[in-house]
């Protein structure tokens, strides 16, 4: 048995959370708990059985002892029992003495629901429950059901049917979550895509993922020059479906009645559900097949094992959606335990403040650059910002000194550190209880049912404890595979461990400590970017020759995109026209903020380009740009 305290309403309540069976040889683990409560610091102390498995009478009066300690001092309940904890508890009378409830129609495991059952499961236990608040408007479970029906419909019309591969391009908003669940409700595979991508690179992912129906939100480009693009023929691209906001669904809810006993094929938990492109070391993005079965556990355990997170919580959901983190942490673990998910009109440092402040939010995760972004806002206040008890820090590395800024300008907030890719995410966490060290020094041990090794990459055995190699992972929640991609190229082997391309070593408490990456991808504030597909493009323009592009240091961003050029003798070169002509072309995250000219690249006595020497120079390069206040972007 486990016992999980996590401090709530501002150290108003105590909630201990039990995990396991309480019983004789486990009662003293509640005892010791119980021993050092002091039921004055509070007004109320929850016992949240929730994922309590059985008690007996020792148990029981472990129970009893703690309600006892708690009369006339402060509020105590027994909450979320599930049907055997409850019985126990009214066969032995205590439902009459004690404050008990059970878990309201618990769906405690997600391993056989789609996300369509998922839906309909939510829509007929909570149809009443606001779940979603966007642009100062609130959306029920009932209502969430209702919409994704009409777009289904919609869809269904287009030719949309189980197997299709339907891209959602759009920022977050209440018409992207309708269209995920209504791709869903037809079997279709949601193809998820970045709404910064320019038109020739949508045209790029619809080829690889073999995309024929695209939906599209408020996104980066979506005039009718985009849209001839798109269905040019380049394009697997043959129909599209308007979701920007200016489209109300609700308005249609009266064609629900009409539609309510459609779609009723079976979608499987494993089928494919969900694809996200990652960026990878094969010079092209990665179309990673996911399903309900991955992504629901993957949210369940990560919140049994530190977030806690329940329906008392409302998360300010600034993470995209496109990505696995805002996937699963942002969307998912909070629709499955009923926290409210606000919608902010955008990511803005201003913004977030004042959803945080104005919905009295309890959790944002985020990257590094929008806490930052925060927090050195001349407008931010600890006090906006007091509601938050959980933040979840992922998509990029923050600093030891940056995590203490956090801790200082949000006291009343609990971080953590995980570590994930889209094929398999979460993989580690932190725990509540963790140290400052381990916070910053580690990403946590596994989830449950994730396994960890560190592997030499030569001779496949394991590292020894604090030896770095190369970090492989297995478990419940890896994904089905790269679409379309060789045998040769995917990332697992036959017995299921995912080879990252990660460095890093575990030490003798099982936490992973991150060295580095064998991969070259850049990562950029979060976003994973693919140096080869930056130089191919730059390589495109008439005045260069070659191109290397490597990451290069950003206190802000973690890295930043820097270029070296060679040129061509007989071309005249301006930079500000080879920045026009990327910017052009890629999202804005890609495009290079430093741009240097060299000679000749470093070269290695094969022939091959000195990565190594030439990251180094790029590094002096920005540093000595930094300490004379030299930044571009």
């Amino acid at each position: 048995m486990e016992i999980k305290k996590r401090l709530e309403n501002n150290g108003k309540v105590m909630r201990l959370v039990i995990i396991g069976r309480l019983e004789t040889t486990t009662r003293t683990l509640l005892h010791q708990e119980v021993a050092e409560l002091d039921p004055a610091s509070y007004e109320t102390i929850l016992l949240d059985g929730r994922d309590m498995e059985y008690l007996t009478s020792s148990g029981l009066r472990e129970v009893l002892f703690l309600a006892q300690k708690c009369l006339d001092i402060c509020r105590f309940r027994v909450i979320n029992l599930n049907e055997i904890c409850m019985a126990i508890f009214h066969a032995a009378g205590l439902d009459s003495i004690i404050s008990v409830s059970k878990a309201e129609k618990e769906m405690s495991t997600y391993s056989d629901l789609s996300f369509k059952d998922l839906l309909g499961k939510k829509a007929e236990a909570f149809p009443d429950t606001v779940e979603i608040e966007c642009m100062n408007a609130s959306f029920t479970w009932s209502e969430i059901e209702k919409c994704a029906q009409i777009i289904a419909s919609d869809l269904s019309g287009l030719g949309v049917g189980k197997g299709s591969h339907v891209a959602i391009y759009g920022a977050n908003s209440i018409n992207w979550i309708f269209t995920f669940f209504a791709i869903q409700k037809l079997g279709g595979i949601a193809v998820l895509l970045n709404p910064g991508l320019m038109a020739e690179e949508i045209v790029q992912h619809s080829q690889l993922g073999d995309i024929e129906f695209l939906c599209y939100g408020e996104g980066q480009v979506f005039d009718d020059a985009a849209l001839s693009v798109l269905q040019g023929q380049a394009s697997r691209i043959r129909k599209l479906y308007d979701i920007r906001s200016s489209r109300q669904f609700m308005d249609r809810l009266p064609e629900y009645e009409n539609l309510q006993g459609l779609f009723k094929q079976t979608v499987m938990a494993d089928d494919p559900a969900v694809m996200i492109f990652s960026s990878g070391s094969t010079g092209r993005p990665k179309g990673v097949l996911l399903s309900a079965f991955n992504l629901l556990n993957a949210a369940y355990y990560m919140n049994a094992e530190s977030l806690l997170t329940t329906d008392q919580d409302s998360i300010c959901l600034i993470l995209p959606l496109f990505h696995i983190f805002g996937l699963v942490v942002g969307l998912l673990t909070n629709a499955v335990n009923n926290a409210r998910v606000i919608l902010p009109k955008d990511a803005h440092s201003g913004t977030i403040m004042e959803c945080v402040e104005q919905n009295h939010c309890t959790i944002l995760h985020a990257v590094p650059t929008l806490l930052l972004a925060m927090v050195n806002n001349k407008a931010f206040v600890p006090e906006k910002v007091k509601s938050l008890r959980c933040t979840v820090i992922a998509g990029a590395s923050a600093t030891e000194a940056q995590i203490r800024l956090f801790q200082e300008k949000m006291p009343n907030n609990d971080f953590f550190t995980a570590y994930g890719l889209s094929e398999l995410a979460p993989a580690t966490i932190t725990r509540p209880h963790d140290s400052f060290y381990h916070l910053t020094k580690t990403v946590g041990k596994a989830v449950k049912n994730v396994e960890v090794r560190i592997c030499d990459r030569e001779s496949q055995k394991d590292c020894p404890v604090g030896e770095s190699g190369e970090v492989v992972l297995r478990g419940f929640n890896l994904m089905l595979y790269y679409y379309k991609m060789d045998l040769k190229d995917q990332s697992f082997d036959p017995e299921g461990w995912l080879k990252t391309g990660d460095m890093g070593y575990l030490d003798d408490d099982g936490y992973l400590h991150l060295t580095g990456r064998f991969k070259d991808v850049i990562i950029r504030g979060g976003e994973n970017i693919i140096p080869s597909e930056i130089a191919g493009l730059i390589t495109e323009f008439p005045a260069v020759e070659d191109c290397m592009v490597v990451g290069a240091p950003s206190d802000f961003y973690g890295e930043e995109v820097a270029a070296c050029l060679k040129l061509r003798k007989d071309m005249p070169y301006h930079e500000d026209d080879l920045r026009s002509f990327v910017q052009s072309r890629l999202a804005r995250f890609k495009v290079p903020s430093y741009f240097f000219v060299y000679e000749d690249f470093p070269h290695l006595p094969n022939g091959k380009v000195d990565m190594v020497n030439l990251r180094n120079d790029v590094h002096q390069k920005v540093n000595g740009m930094m300490m004379e206040g030299g930044y571009r972007r």
